[in-house]
């Protein structure tokens, strides 16, 4: 296994009152009299050899290490937000494999963990929509009373109101709260009351 080989050469970038000494690892070992040569004759040379280097930074300390992240969050134009939910920094995430495409920039919650609720602050966010969400619309709060009480039902009669028979009570309320608005919130009571009847009288 070859072991890898630490240039000399190094550069310094000043920001922040912070000198970042930045060092280049190659996985192949270069020779003495390569090592001596110029930066260009080097870059030639890894080009030739296919040699694969890594840009790696030296920090002193903690301070350093923050001033560095902000600096790469400003060399390349992150966009930090402030979680609605605990009110820390984030930079938005992203769900592709790809590290260096960004995130959406209308993110409102970060993904970490809320005090001890073991949800991340994303998730109690989307909860708390749905709750207002619901609060807002008679229809939902009907459909969600109405499928408390039918999972009640199939809970406890799991022999008379089997699962296959719940989950296709569930798809067709489903269907039925869709097709209804908060002003037809009576002719929606009547449908979902007789389409429960269909599964448990």
């Amino acid at each position: 296994m070859k072991q890898k080989e630490y240039l000399i050469y190094t550069t310094h970038a000043l920001f922040l009152d912070t000198k970042f000494k930045t060092k280049y690892i190659c996985d192949t070992e270069l020779s003495f009299e390569e090592r001596r040569l110029d930066v260009e004759k080097i870059v030639e040379i890894i080009k030739e050899k296919h040699i694969v280097a890594e840009e790696v930074y030296e920090l002193q300390n903690a301070e350093e290490q923050i001033r560095f992240e902000l600096f790469k969050v400003i060399q390349n134009n992150f966009t930090i937000n402030k979680c609605e939910n605990c009110g820390r920094l984030f930079i938005p995430s992203t769900t592709s494999n790809n590290p260096n495409q960004k995130g959406r920039n209308d993110q409102k919650y970060c993904n970490n963990l809320y005090l001890d609720t073991r949800k991340t602050c994303k998730e109690i966010g989307a909860l708390n929509k749905q709750k207002e969400k619901v609060q807002n619309s008679s229809i939902l709060k009907e459909y969600n009373r109405e499928y408390k009480r039918m999972h009640g039902l199939h809970y406890n009669h799991t022999k008379e109101f089997k699962e296959k028979q719940f989950k296709e009570w569930s798809e067709k309320a489903r269907e039925l709260r869709d097709t209804y608005t908060n002003e037809q919130i009576e002719d929606f009571k009547i449908e979902l009351k007789k389409l429960s009847n269909l599964y448990w009288k």
